[in-house]
């Protein structure tokens, strides 16, 4: 199972490749994040995933406006 959230209810399965600092020399192959998301949280609240290679936050839903206009990560790679 994929690391993540642990509250009850229907979960997404989470994968994205970090790109924050691509000359730091870090291979790729740790550079893929693996994580299980809340459902709920994702269409209707907010999602930060911790990279980590970096330990960096990566923003990938804001349905309450916290951070922007855009909702989710699909919404800010179309723009």
């Amino acid at each position: 199972a994929a690391p993540g959230v642990r509250t009850a209810g229907p979960k997404l399965l989470l994968r994205f490749t970090c790109t924050h600092a691509p000359d730091d020399g870090i291979p790729d192959s740790e550079r893929e994040v693996v994580k299980q998301i809340s459902r709920s949280s994702y269409e209707k609240g907010v999602v930060l995933a911790r990279c980590p290679c970096h330990g960096k936050l990566h923003l990938i839903a804001d349905n309450l406006g916290w951070f922007g206009d855009d909702k989710n990560v699909e919404e800010m790679l179309a723009a």
